[in-house]
């Protein structure tokens, strides 16, 4: 349903799917790890199998329906609205209390989306109970500012499930980024523990990238402590090789001269611009650990400095610097 005008345009969407198998369908003696809770939103609302793992299917008939309502202005910016619910003819046994779907009627999810302005962006996320509206889940999302400096805020609560081995959490973080210029940006971040009033985690990244390679050197402290875990603090570099050449030969079996000819010719191409973004990691990686180490605040509790290494998304290399090298770091 679309209703268009001068300055307005809104759109109705109404949704609705119904599911249909077996009742139960998951025997004792499969072992359920992988499917031990389910996350009930929106966007499993209309999925077959509300499930994310393969040790549990959701069995029985279920009825899905929701409407979604998209409005766009001029000068006002744009907004999105859905709710959403199922039904169950027969009660399933094999959902936990307080996953949302323990009833005939499940509960409610509902989400609002808001850009009144070009760099404000709000997400609303919500999971409540239609019999006396109590929230299961509660998510808030701001993004405010543009790529010169931008600020990021979450406000997360999740209730927790009967027998479940997670707790129930609330908890607000705050992420501060900024592109400095062409080839540099930054972010400094922060995570609390609402139930606790505790401090969670505290975490800086700079970022240096050109046409050559994206360096990424993360400096990371977590304030967790249970039993043998202490708090530690974690530096993480990850390098990310860009395209300096490309290999395109064939083989032929009955003449190797060629294709050692050609391997020979692309490694000499690739070999000048090599040196030189090598050059420029170096240099790199000497100025981000410094400004990263130099700025991170002190914590007396912190008991190491784990370096980790990553290139192209595969960690080479993971140590304990106060260890491995005998680097002596204070922390007062």
């Amino acid at each position: 349903l679309v209703r268009a005008g001068d300055a307005l345009n809104q759109t109705v969407e109404p949704q609705a799917s119904v599911t249909v198998a077996p009742n139960g369908g998951n025997p004792d003696n499969i072992p359920n790890e992988d499917s031990q809770e389910i996350e009930f939103d929106e966007t499993n609302l209309f999925r077959e199998n509300l499930y994310d793992g393969i040790d549990r299917v959701d069995g029985g008939t279920r009825i899905n329906y929701g409407v979604n309502y998209v409005v766009s202005t001029e000068g006002y910016g744009n907004g999105a609205f859905f709710i959403g619910q199922s039904y169950r003819p027969r009660v399933s046994s094999s959902f936990a209390q307080a996953s949302g779907q323990d009833d005939n009627f499940s509960d409610v999810v509902a989400t609002v989306q808001m850009s009144p302005k070009r760099y404000i962006d709000l997400l609303y996320r919500t999971q409540f109970s239609p019999d006396n509206l109590s929230p299961q889940r509660n998510e808030l999302s701001t993004q405010i500012g543009g790529a010169p400096l931008r600020l990021n805020l979450d406000y997360t609560f999740i209730d927790q499930q009967s027998s479940s081995e997670f707790g129930g959490r609330e908890e607000i973080s705050g992420q501060l980024s900024s592109k400095f210029n062409r080839n540099w940006s930054g972010s400094v971040s922060a995570l609390r523990d609402l139930n606790e009033s505790e401090m969670r985690s505290l975490g800086m990244r700079l970022v240096y990238e050109d046409e050559c390679v994206r360096f990424t050197t993360a400096l990371a402290r977590s304030f967790f402590e249970d039993r043998d875990l202490k708090p530690s603090d974690t530096i993480t570099f990850t390098l990310v090789l860009k395209t300096l050449g490309e290999i395109s030969t064939g083989v032929d079996m009955h003449s190797l001269t060629s294709v050692t000819t050609d391997l020979s010719r692309a490694a000499r191409a690739i070999l000048p611009g090599a040196r030189y973004c090598l050059g420029r990691l170096a240099t790199t990686l000497v100025i981000t650990t410094a400004l990263l180490i130099s700025a991170m605040p002190r914590q007396g509790d912190a008991q190491s400095l784990n370096i980790a290494a990553v290139v192209n998304d595969d960690v080479i290399s993971v140590f304990d610097l106060t260890q491995r090298i005998g680097l002596i770091i204070t922390f007062s």
